[in-house]
């Protein structure tokens, strides 16, 4: 069975690729959706793989998961690509878009179909927004929350998934939580333990997949 890892930089992969000892392939995408597009669908579309996992950090937003936890993504979706004007944010679904609710996503969002075989109960599963924007603009923050309702953001993640629905290829995306969303006192982070995090996520997770035994 081949397996592809993949995350945004080295810092967020390198403790894995130590790990695997040469078990799985690695691909370092760059950050953003753009870069996250174009590198995994050159990769997956020159090699078969049973299984791609991305792992990274990310931010939790207010009453999603604890700093230093890892948990896995359900759902993503491109939370900076709607219509935003009179200071409210529209998403492209409710805007008479018709191509936001129809395959890869349902109602805008970027559902991982493989979640719900897979025995990962022990991992805390969540919803992600994916932004190509850094700021500190907790009222922007708010609007996005208020909208979609995220648990965690990323600026990858959403990439990720319809790369992998659009090609049929089962995923799991993976994120150790290293901050809170808008936080921008990296003394503050907890990315050591985030990272820590998502490792022993994903060798569980390996373990599993090893031995046949992720799927229910």
């Amino acid at each position: 069975m081949s397996l592809l890892i993949v995350a945004a930089t080295e810092l967020e992969i390198k403790p894995i690729i130590n790990l695997m000892n040469g078990e799985a392939d690695f691909l370092i995408h760059g950050i953003g959706a753009g870069s996250t597009t174009y590198h995994i669908t050159k990769k997956i579309c020159s090699n078969s793989y049973d299984l791609v996992i991305q792992t990274g950090i990310a931010g939790t937003y207010e009453g999603g998961p604890m700093l230093g936890d890892a948990v896995g993504v359900i759902s993503d979706r491109y939370a900076d690509l709607v219509i935003e004007e009179k200071g409210m944010i529209t998403p492209f679904e409710k805007a008479g878009f018709e191509a936001f609710d129809q395959h890869p996503f349902t109602n805008g969002c970027l559902m991982n179909p493989w979640v719900s075989k897979w025995n990962v109960h022990d991992l805390r599963m969540v919803t992600a927004a994916t932004v190509n924007l850094i700021h500190d603009d907790m009222n922007r923050t708010q609007k996005l929350v208020d909208q979609f309702h995220p648990e965690i953001e990323t600026m990858e993640g959403a990439a990720f998934h319809q790369v992998c629905i659009m090609e049929n290829i089962p995923f799991l995306q993976i994120r150790g939580i290293s901050n809170h969303v808008g936080e921008r006192d990296k003394s503050r982070w907890k990315m050591d333990q985030a990272i820590e995090s998502t490792v022993d996520a994903v060798r569980q997770i390996i373990t599993r997949f090893k031995s046949d035994m992720l799927w229910k």
